[in-house]
């Protein structure tokens, strides 16, 4: 059961390497490091007992700690592309019950995710404590239908999921997509199940303009647009 008193701690996983943009975590978006926006907001919420970031690289390290949040050393072997995300939480909660320390919920927030807010963060915790969810994760409507899928078979194009392709958006059920930004756990249900698509699982919506996901530089080119048009907002 989530509860408001609830032993809260943040783990951002911030790695070196990146294979698209380099150094990634690190890059300039709007005149601050990537990785900067999502200590902030996770610092700006007040949900948190720690905001640590996971990371192997010195670098990346001073940047999080000037951010104000601690650092957890990462091995080099959870610093590698095939480490996942699961790897670095197990690492990290485990690391922390050795050191005598224990949390009920855990918060995992991707630096890819610079236009999630200190309030999507509050209105996740609100959601995932209402719900009395044992998971929860932000999503964010598709952009186009998924029903709507073409696949190349024998060198043609065929719809994907049969006659759906013929109804109006309005007719097709309301999907969602994970969009990166927000995953809430409680600890023993994670440790338990060793995923965020465990049981008890229940989303937060997130608008399109603030899912971007930072894959790629035109990613950094469109949050840097829409990081423009909250200012002036």
């Amino acid at each position: 059961m989530a509860r408001a008193n609830d032993r809260r701690a943040c783990l951002v996983p911030a790695r070196g390497g990146s294979q698209r943009v380099p150094r990634k975590n690190v890059a300039p978006l709007a005149g601050r490091p990537l990785l900067a926006w999502t200590v902030e907001a996770a610092l700006a919420s007040g949900l948190f007992e720690r905001v640590v970031v996971s990371t192997e690289d010195e670098a990346i390290a001073r940047v999080a700690e000037g951010c104000g949040a601690a650092v957890l050393p990462r091995a080099a072997a959870l610093a590698a592309s095939t480490a996942t995300g699961v790897d670095v939480c197990v690492d990290a909660l485990e690391r922390w019950q050795a050191g005598g320390e224990r949390f009920d919920v855990l918060a995992f927030l991707l630096p890819t995710s610079p236009l999630r807010t200190a309030d999507d963060l509050r209105g996740a915790w609100q959601r995932f404590v209402e719900r009395d969810a044992d998971f929860l994760m932000a999503v964010t409507d598709y952009a186009i239908p998924p029903f709507w899928a073409l696949e190349e078979r024998d060198g043609y194009l065929r719809p994907f999921w049969g006659h759906e392709y013929l109804k109006k958006s309005q007719e097709l059920p309301r999907v969602c997509v994970d969009n990166g930004a927000v995953y809430f756990a409680r600890v023993e249900a994670f440790l338990r199940e060793r995923t965020f698509y465990g049981d008890r699982l229940v989303g937060y919506w997130m608008p399109r303009e603030r899912s971007v996901d930072v894959d790629e530089p035109v990613d950094l080119a469109l949050a840097e647009f829409f990081l423009a048009r909250r200012d002036t907002a």
